[in-house]
């Protein structure tokens, strides 16, 4: 038998309020449903499920408490892959791309980083 984790980014068994987890657990108990070999087909398909669909209905009532806390969370297997996330805060993000020539004067003290971005640290 599978074990699942609904992990809420912001909050820790210490930290979370026993009404909000309370809320967490009753909404994914809708969205689960009583069957439980269809638990990760239903999952699966909560974030592309019609608008109007009772299971996106339950998708999204998790995902805008998890924006109302002001963090994200996910659904995985226990020490496995995640198979749906509930972008919450992390939803619709946009940050505008601003070009404007400019300069800068100071030393390098930092080239480069772990991505393909080139952050440089001036001082």
């Amino acid at each position: 038998m599978a074990t699942y984790v609904l992990r809420l980014k912001n909050f820790t068994p210490q930290t979370i309020p026993m009404d909000r987890l309370a809320a967490y657990l009753d909404a994914l108990a809708l969205l689960i449903g009583k069957t439980a070999p269809q638990v990760e087909a239903r999952i699966r398909e909560a974030s592309t499920a019609a608008a109007n669909s009772e299971t996106r209905r339950r998708f999204e009532r998790i995902t805008a408490s998890a924006r109302e806390d002001r963090t994200s969370a996910e659904f995985r297997l226990n020490k496995g892959t995640v198979i749906l996330e509930f972008p919450g805060a992390t939803d619709n993000l946009s940050f505008p791309v601003v070009r404007e020539p400019g300069e800068f004067t100071g030393r390098i003290i930092r080239l480069g980083g772990k991505d393909k971005t080139l952050p440089v640290g001036l001082c």
